[in-house]
C-alpha cells in the first residue's frame, strides 16, 4: 500500500524520484528520453512526438536515406514517414510518404527498438 501511494505521489510530481532515476512528468518526459537514447545521435534529429510504441522524430537524410533506413540503422522497424512541410517547424507535417520514399529530410516514425 505504502509503495502504491509513493508511485502515485511520484507520478504526480509530488515526490522525487530515487537518485539516479528520471522522474516521469506530465508530458510524457520519460518516454521523450527513451527516444532521445535510442534516435538521438541521427542527423538533425528533432523529437516531434512519443508514445508507449513509437518515437517520431525529423531527421536530416541528405537524400540517401529513406525513414526505414534510418530507423533500421537504430534497430528500429519504420512506421510511417512524412515529408516536413519546409516552414521552419521541423516537426509540421506536410504529406504521408511512408517509409521507403527518399527525401533530403524526413519527419520518420519508429517503433521503440528492443530494450
Amino acid at each position: 500500500m505504502v509503495r502504491a501511494i509513493a508511485a502515485l505521489l511520484l507520478i504526480a510530481g509530488c515526490l522525487q524520484a530515487p537518485s539516479g532515476q528520471p522522474a516521469p512528468d506530465a508530458d510524457g518526459g520519460l518516454l521523450d528520453q527513451a527516444c532521445d537514447d535510442a534516435f538521438g545521435s541521427a542527423r538533425g534529429y528533432v523529437l516531434c512526438d512519443s508514445d508507449e510504441e513509437s518515437c517520431t522524430f525529423f531527421v536530416n537524410l541528405d537524400g540517401d536515406f529513406t525513414c526505414a533506413t534510418a530507423c533500421d540503422g537504430f534497430g528500429a522497424a519504420c512506421l510511417d514517414g512524412h515529408d516536413d512541410a519546409d516552414r521552419g517547424d521541423r516537426c509540421e507535417v506536410d504529406v504521408r510518404i511512408g517509409c521507403d520514399e527518399v527525401h533530403s529530410d524526413e519527419i520518420c516514425q519508429c517503433a521503440r527498438p528492443p530494450a
